[in-house]
């Protein structure tokens, strides 16, 4: 059933069969999925040369601007970004976010960043 998917069909088949079919494989990769941002996290974390959360100084906190932060998470988790639309029923595209919407992502994930 896969290798004729893999042929003839696009990869929403093949990963819709996946799912239905191949659990572990699924669950494989969403571990290597939060592996990743786990790895990207740990770089990020760093209180120095990290995130631009991890100002030390008040000149950082004075310039302090969310787009800084939505660019950190566009380019680093745009998983991150794409699971929180599904959860408030936003946009798929993250280029069809709006600005305030991306402050409220921005918000959040300085949360957890912290």
């Amino acid at each position: 059933m896969l290798s004729r998917t893999l042929n003839a069909q696009d990869a929403t088949v093949l990963a819709f069969i996946m799912k239905e079919h191949c659990k572990n494989v699924v669950a494989t990769l969403r571990k290597l999925l939060i592996k990743d941002i786990r790895i990207t996290s740990a770089k990020l974390c760093k209180r120095s040369d990290g995130s631009v959360l991890y100002g030390n100084h008040y000149d950082s906190v004075k310039e302090f601007r969310f787009d800084k932060i939505w660019l950190e998470l566009k380019s680093n988790y745009p998983f991150l970004i794409e699971l929180m639309n599904a959860v408030a029923g936003e946009v798929e595209d993250i280029k069809d976010i709006s600005e305030s919407l991306w402050t409220k992502l921005s918000f959040l994930y300085s949360i957890l960043m912290n």
